[in-house]
Parts: structure tokens; sequence; C-alpha cells
């Protein structure tokens, strides 16, 4: 795939391709694609079969990102499917709750989602995780002073979890609150580079 993407390259930019070189090009890109989804898939369920107990944090954000990789390939239903059944045989499992939670997110079934959510946060109101999908959840719907205080609250649990300062400097942006984004992303800035990440801080 790599020695013919550069010979294309090489045909676009000397402007003397024709349609059917167009053509051809693309179907280049769609059999790369199916090829890289399907050894993404792999690495995925290689990941997996280690097992939960071998790392139950990354086994699960492995899940949630095979999760993402269906959901662009319009399998949302089976992502929700596998992950309701999970909740059901552990329903006091946390992971369980954010997983289903994050597999409504990646349907847009946000009120389904939102009900995961609450039912989450009674037993689980301590877990910064929760509360920065939690925050994304609200902005989604448009509560936007709950997106915040969920945000606030997952960096409150986990001062480590900066995800939620992008998602609030954003969000103040889209509000047109731009001091208050001024001073999330001078607390990102200082964040960073505190811990000597001089790249992510300059952007």
């Amino acid at each position: 795939f790599y020695n013919a993407e550069r010979e294309y390259d090489k045909l676009i930019k000397s402007q003397t391709y024709t349609m059917n070189d167009l053509r051809l090009y693309g179907i280049l890109y769609q059999y790369h694609m199916a090829d890289c989804k399907e050894a993404a898939l792999r690495m995925f369920e290689k990941g997996l079969a280690m097992g939960e107990n071998n790392a139950p944090e990354v086994y699960h954000q492995i899940e949630r990102q095979r999760m993402l990789l269906r959901s662009q390939v319009g399998e949302n239903e089976k992502n929700i499917k596998e992950q309701k059944a999970k909740l059901a045989e552990h329903p006091h499992d946390f992971y369980c709750y954010i997983n289903l939670l994050v597999a409504y997110l990646y349907a847009n079934e946000n009120q389904k989602a939102l009900e995961v959510f609450q039912k989450a946060e009674k037993e689980f109101d301590n877990q910064a995780l929760l509360y920065a999908y939690g925050g994304d959840l609200y902005k989604r719907l448009g509560r936007y002073g709950e997106a915040l205080d969920c945000w606030d609250k997952a960096f409150s649990l986990d001062s480590e979890m900066t995800a939620v300062l992008w998602s609030k400097g954003f969000c103040y942006e889209e509000l047109g609150e731009y001091q208050k984004a001024y001073e999330v992303w001078s607390l990102l800035i200082a964040w960073l580079e505190e811990r000597g990440y001089g790249a992510e801080a300059e952007e």
C-alpha cells in the first residue's frame, strides 16, 4: 500500500492523472481502510485476551476504543447489546456502567446515556471518569452548567485528568465566554509546564 501510495502521490502532483487514475486511487484507500480496520480489531482482541486482571483500566480502555471503531462502521447496536449484557451480569461493576454509557454516547442515544449516568452516579460518585463522560453528555444536551460542574468534579477527583480542562476550555469558547476560556487554558499550560510538557504547553 505505502509503495503504491507514493506512486499515486507523484501522479497527483504531476497533474497528469486521468479520471480512471482517481477511481483506482480511491479503491486503493478503500481496501487499505478495510485492512486497517481488521488489523485494529485483531490488536484489540489480542489485548482483551490478556484478561481484565492483567490491567483493568487498560482492558476497558481497549473495550471503549473497539466500541468507537465499531461505531464508525455502523455497529452501534452491537456495542449496546454487548454492554447491556455485561452490565446485567455485573450490576455493581463501575466499568460496565461506563462502557454502556459510552456505547449510548457513540450511538447518539443521549437520553438513554443520561439514564445510565444518573443511575451510576448514585453508586459511584467518587469516580472521575464517570464525571468526565457526564460532562460530555450534558454538553451534548445543551446543559452547559451541569457539564462544567461534572468536569470540575472529575478534575477535583483526579488532577491528572486534563482532558476535562480541554473540554472546559472549548466549551467556554463555544459559549463566547473568552475570559473563562483563557483562565482554563492558563491553568492547563501551568499544569503541563510543571511536568515538563513544553511542546504540549506551547500548543
